[in-house]
């Protein structure tokens, strides 16, 4: 008697397919139904966008408060799902490129600290991928890993006059 012997494919271990940390394992279709399903509710909020300050308000006290009792993570995108405006348009109304007032636009960039603040609490407790939260953090939240230098000309490093200088070279030489 031969017995056939079963192909199976290890996900982790020893020959494994996800064992390399730029690896993910597909999603399943429960993750990808509670992913819409969470879309989804912020996107049914936002067919109604806020009237006032007073709506602005309470509706961002919702999102995070609902965020915090079912468990979903406060993503920028779904705020501004939430809100009933793309990302761009919020873009504009922070920089006051579309005027919706002082008061919105400080409502909106403390928002987007907020979920800046949580990715950042995240990655900290290494709960949360650095990569995609460094693509995050410079696309979203306006980190960037270099550092700016502005040198002008004609600027005085140091206070030394030419003879100075001719002296201590000809001391060396000597």
């Amino acid at each position: 008697m031969s017995k056939e012997k079963e192909t199976q494919i290890i996900k982790t271990g020893r020959g494994g397919k996800y064992n390399f940390p730029s690896t993910v394992p597909p999603e399943d279709e429960n993750d990808v139904r509670q992913a819409l399903a969470s879309v989804k509710q912020w996107y049914d909020i936002g067919k109604t966008k806020p009237a006032d300050i007073k709506e602005w308000k309470e509706r961002t006290d919702y999102f995070f408060s609902e965020c915090i009792n079912n468990g979903q993570r406060p993503t920028w995108e779904k705020y501004c799902l939430c809100m009933g405006y793309t990302r761009k348009t919020m873009w504009d109304i922070m920089t006051g490129t579309q005027y919706k007032g002082q008061e919105v636009a400080d409502i909106i960039k403390t928002a987007k600290e907020y979920c800046a603040a949580y990715d950042a609490e995240m990655v900290t407790q290494g709960k949360l991928n650095p990569v995609p939260y460094i693509f995050r953090a410079k696309n979203y939240y306006g980190m960037k890993d270099n550092q700016d230098i502005t040198i002008t000309p004609n600027t005085n490093i140091v206070d030394v006059s030419a003879e100075d200088i001719a002296t201590k070279y000809q001391e060396l030489e000597d």
